[in-house]
């Protein structure tokens, strides 16, 4: 079964970019997806449907998340 788009969700400083891989954990509901080229995580409340938090630096290297 092929995947539909039901919604977006606006993640500051995200616009243009592409995201690497993602992850649900269904203990806290939530969306975690890296963005390597940003150097962070992006944090999504599943059930309220809104972005909640950058985790910022989780490599050595490339840009810092919102620069």
């Amino acid at each position: 079964m092929p995947l539909k788009a039901i919604g977006t969700i606006a993640i500051p400083g995200a616009v243009g970019s592409a995201f690497d891989h993602a992850a649900f954990d269904a203990k806290s509901r939530r969306v975690f997806i890296a963005h390597t080229a940003r150097d962070c995580v992006e944090v999504i409340d599943h059930d309220a449907g809104r972005h909640i938090a950058t985790l910022p630096r989780i490599s050595r290297r490339g840009r810092r998340c919102g620069r």
